[in-house]
């Protein structure tokens, strides 16, 4: 497929691999209508060229794929704790599960189911079949309480994975993997990468979900920058303006598995360009960036010729919708970054 969105990318995700098992089950808040975000969905132009006697059951410009498998795809009341409780006891009779949490500020409501089952996969040493793919949807924007966080907090788990792709086509294959995996799996997405849009092969999973990893987005030679999730693409945009007007030739590293963390790539690439800066969109306290840095600070220090810098959202409440572009880094943040970490610039005391 030449072009495909993010959104679509899922849904197909989504379709091949409940055609290729018939264990897959999905559980959650309105799924039966594709999801409120339409990631249980089917593009209008696939199912008229594909499934045409599915066409009369298309609302608006998608099919919601429980009119394919109305006995696979089970509406759930709002209530988070019982939707992953529930998604526990069928993963252990066997089957995989499919759970969308709407928003990932309500990730809270589920945590001790999830820690559960992380600890029944761990103390039956992974003999037992936990297979949990829960969605959740993160993402500043002008969304409302709850509906706008960025909650990565749960990917210090031991013993699940935590995937957070930035593309059509890591999406469709983390996602099959995912599947495949008797693992919990945490698959945030990025409300702001839904529309994005990309080139897509669709495939059976050709390696377990942990080994997606980090993958070089941009080569460089003078910092290296790590990012998951649509700051990625920011970061990407601000290396390609940073050599444009400066000259400094960014790498920008895509960490698409945030758990468990293999930092190989990370370590080799900051031992090359001698700088590093992380760009998270969660508060900067006990982020991603947070860990990142500890890392590169442990097992490439002697290479850095200047301290490492963390970028991310201020340690304040997510603002109103209408301030939310002030709160994320921008573009320019993180060319600004560039230019101090490159020099050495030390961070005034107010950004901590």
């Amino acid at each position: 497929i030449d072009r495909i969105t993010f959104r679509n990318g899922l849904g197909l995700g989504v379709y091949d691999a409940m055609v290729f098992d018939e264990d897959i089950l999905w559980h959650g808040e309105d799924v039966e209508v594709g999801g409120v975000h339409r990631c249980l969905t089917l593009p209008i132009e696939y199912v008229r060229q594909f499934l045409p006697e599915y066409s009369e059951q298309i609302l608006a410009n998608h099919l919601p794929l429980s009119c394919i498998w109305p006995q696979r795809i089970i509406n759930a009341p709002l209530n988070e704790a019982g939707i992953v409780g529930h998604a526990i006891g069928l993963a252990l009779q066997g089957l995989r599960v499919g759970v969308e949490i709407q928003f990932s500020g309500f990730v809270w409501e589920t945590a001790h189911q999830i820690v559960e089952a992380v600890r029944i996969y761990l103390e039956h040493a992974g003999k037992v079949n936990t297979s949990i793919v829960i969605f959740l949807p993160y993402g500043a924007g002008r969304y409302i309480r709850y509906h706008r966080e960025c909650e990565k907090s749960l990917a210090s788990l031991i013993g699940l994975v935590a995937v957070d792709p930035t593309t059509p086509q890591k999406a469709y294959d983390m996602l099959r993997a995912a599947f495949a995996s008797n693992k919990v799996t945490l698959f945030y997405m990025h409300k702001g990468l839904f529309n994005l849009q990309g080139p897509l092969v669709r495939r059976h999973p050709f390696q377990p979900i942990e080994r997606f990893g980090i993958e070089i987005m941009r080569e460089g030679t003078d910092i290296t920058v790590a990012a998951s999730g649509k700051m990625v693409h920011t970061a990407l945009a601000a290396a390609d303006t940073a050599e444009k007007e400066g000259g400094i030739s960014a790498e920008i590293l895509d960490v698409g598995v945030l758990a468990p963390f293999d930092p190989q790539l990370l370590i080799a690439s900051v031992r090359k360009t001698g700088h590093f800066l992380a760009v998270q969109e969660e508060p900067l306290r006990y982020g991603t960036g947070a860990e990142w840095v500890a890392t590169i600070s442990e097992k490439a220090g002697f290479h850095l010729v200047t301290p490492p810098r963390r970028i991310a959202s201020p340690n304040c409440d997510h603002p109103m919708p209408d301030f939310s572009e002030f709160y994320v880094p921008s573009k320019e943040k993180i060319i600004q970054a560039l230019r101090d970490t490159i020099k050495g610039t030390e961070d005034p005391d107010e950004e901590l």
